[in-house]
C-alpha cells in the first residue's frame, strides 16, 4: 500500500504467514467450523520525502524505513453454505490479537468479518 500527502510517500507492506487448526461439523449442506492458530507478520514501511534533494535534506530528514516482526493469535468460527457443487457461500467472524502491536498503541485486539465464496477440493 502506498500513501501520499504533500510532505511525505509512504510505502507499506505487510506478510504473514499462519499455522491454523480447524474442527468442522457438517449439517446437509452447511459446515460450521471452528479455526485457532497462530503466527507471524513482517511488516515493511519506506517513508520518503517529496523534494528531499532540492530541498538539501541528508539522512533521516531525506528518507526512512523500517521492518519489523510480530506475533498475531486467530480465532474464528465460520459457516459455509454449498451453493452448486462444489461452490459454497462463506461467512466467517473472528479475532486476531497482537500481544505486540504494529504502531505504538498497546497489544491489540480486531475484530474480523468475512464474506465470501470458496470452491471446495
Amino acid at each position: 500500500m502506498e500513501v501520499s500527502n504533500q510532505s511525505w510517500r509512504t510505502t507499506h507492506s505487510e506478510r504473514r504467514l499462519h499455522a491454523l487448526l480447524s474442527a468442522h461439523y457438517t449439517l446437509g449442506g452447511a459446515r460450521l467450523a471452528l479455526r485457532v492458530g497462530g503466527g507471524g507478520v513482517w511488516v515493511s514501511e519506506a517513508r520518503a520525502r517529496h523534494q528531499a534533494a532540492r530541498l538539501g535534506l541528508e539522512g533521516e530528514a531525506r528518507a526512512t524505513s523500517s521492518e519489523r516482526l510480530a506475533p498475531e493469535l486467530k480465532g474464528a468460527i465460520s459457516l459455509s453454505l454449498t451453493l452448486s457443487g462444489p461452490l459454497a457461500l462463506l461467512l466467517e467472524t473472528g479475532a486476531l490479537y497482537r500481544p505486540l502491536p504494529l504502531s505504538n498503541e498497546g497489544e491489540a485486539l480486531t475484530l474480523t468479518q468475512t464474506a465470501g465464496v470458496l470452491w471446495r477440493f
